[in-house]
């Protein structure tokens, strides 16, 4: 039995935008960069982290990669008494 997974249609997608968002994303900059300052550039450039740092906790929360805090680890993982 193999250690690795089939390569399916999610972690094609997965790898695609991996490969292809980071460039554009450089050259979207890059246009911005022609009409701006730079004290411009360096709050898009934050304020655009921050965003995405905010949106990347909220769905980590939201898919259950951390505990709720209304709920423990432990909690959530024992069995039910009977």
């Amino acid at each position: 039995m193999s250690a690795f997974s089939p390569f399916n249609l999610s972690s094609a997608f997965v790898t695609f935008f991996a490969v292809v968002g980071p460039p554009k994303v450089m050259l979207s900059f890059a246009q911005l960069a022609r009409d701006r300052d730079r004290r411009e550039l360096i709050r898009l450039a934050g304020v655009s982290s921050l965003v995405a740092a905010v949106v990347g906790v909220a769905l980590a929360y939201s898919a259950g990669a951390w505990p709720r805090p209304s709920t423990s680890v432990t909690s959530r993982w024992s069995w039910p008494a009977g």
